[in-house]
């Protein structure tokens, strides 16, 4: 629920820092740490306080939508180096975007870490029966922690899109959520279908 809103925090962070002449690694790792920290809290919710998912992303939705607003005063970003604008238009061997090349590279290393490594077995194990893997003597705090700070990450091409967008980054991916509540929905009916196919074979 809180991706729209901290898509729109990261990307504010960004174009701030994009307004100097720092390097332009300097604004991908404040605005990929922040959210990261993001998922971190809202793992420790979830994990630690025991709070349902919905709720817990629900709340760091608003709050971070809030900070957005409070962090550019309500206003639009400008001045963001010549330098940092050409991020965007970055092509490999002149034809492929730069940015749609990190996405196929940061879709590969996740299916690599969710398919052969013992991380990503556990993500499995706690996603299908938690109080199972934690029998197993699996440490589940741990993992849905990782999980949440890991899926928190910003997207960095959206991140990039935002923070060059000619409109309000405070109010940009305002009902992103409503994606994730489809998405969550359509999930929840395939495993649903899939299980009744099993039982009535």
């Amino acid at each position: 629920m809180s991706v729209g809103s901290i898509i729109a925090f990261t990307g504010i962070l960004a174009a701030m820092l994009g307004q100097g002449n720092l390097p332009l690694i300097v604004p991908f790792i404040v605005a990929c740490r922040a959210g990261l920290g993001v998922g971190i809290v809202n793992g420790v919710g979830v994990a630690v306080g025991n709070l349902p998912p919905f709720i817990m992303t629900l709340g760091t939705m608003t709050a971070v939508r809030g900070l957005a607003l409070l962090t550019s005063n309500g206003k639009p970003i400008t001045g963001i180096s010549e330098g940092y604008k050409k991020v965007t238009s970055l092509m490999l061997f002149g034809k492929i975007p730069m940015l749609a090349v990190f996405f196929i590279i940061v879709i590969a290393v996740c299916s690599f870490v969710l398919a052969k490594t013992v991380f990503g077995r556990r993500v499995f194990s706690c996603g299908g029966n938690l109080q199972a893997a934690r029998v197993a003597g699996i440490n589940t705090t741990f993992i849905r922690i990782a999980v949440f700070a890991a899926s928190e990450e910003p997207d960095v091409h959206e991140m990039v899109q935002a923070a060059f967008a000619g409109k309000r980054l405070e109010l940009f991916k305002e009902n992103c959520q409503c994606d994730e509540i489809l998405k969550a929905v359509e999930d929840a009916l395939k495993y649903s279908s899939r299980t009744h196919v099993r039982l009535g074979a």
